[in-house]
């Protein structure tokens, strides 16, 4: 199956006879993750958790010498930093420092996409999970959403 974007899905789904369009498989394919289609049988990428992940490069706590990626292209800490910048150096993790706070804030404003939403719980969500990260870690879009729902985050429909 083709990967398509969340947006193309979207638009695809708008006027969506199945198989219209040459360029997917299926234009939708997500009856198993969104619900938008019953029949379609499939998973459409585009709908699917991201995975975030995170290695270092070298021994110690550096920003410098860590890698964190979503779906594994580079994830930047630009648009956190925008929001609040804890850490100029950018994500960092397994303490806890002004590095995993932004880590923290990075992970919720992309899964949330709401500012005031991420600045309210990135630091319970840093003492919960990314003071403790391992040197590699990994944590889905699902977990931390489940984590805001058991918080009373109001992060509207997902």
């Amino acid at each position: 199956m083709k990967k398509v974007s969340k947006e193309r899905a979207l638009e695809i789904a708008e006027g969506c006879e199945c198989d219209q369009d040459p360029e997917v498989n299926c234009p939708v394919s997500c009856c198993k993750n969104c619900g938008l289609y019953e029949d379609c049988g499939e998973v459409c990428d585009a709908f699917l958790t991201p995975i975030y992940q995170g290695h270092r490069k070298t021994a110690g706590n550096t920003a410098s010498g860590v890698v964190v990626t979503k779906d594994g292209q580079y994830f930047s800490p630009i648009p956190s930093q925008v929001v609040n910048n804890h850490s100029p150096d950018g994500f960092n993790w397994s303490y806890c420092g002004s590095g995993p706070a932004q880590l923290a804030l990075g992970l919720l404003l992309d899964i949330t996409g709401d500012p005031d939403v991420a600045q309210r719980y990135h630091q319970p969500f840093k003492w919960n999970f990314v003071a403790g990260f391992a040197d590699t870690w990994r944590i889905t879009g699902d977990e931390v959403r489940q984590w805001l729902h058991k918080e009373g985050a109001n992060i509207g429909a997902d």
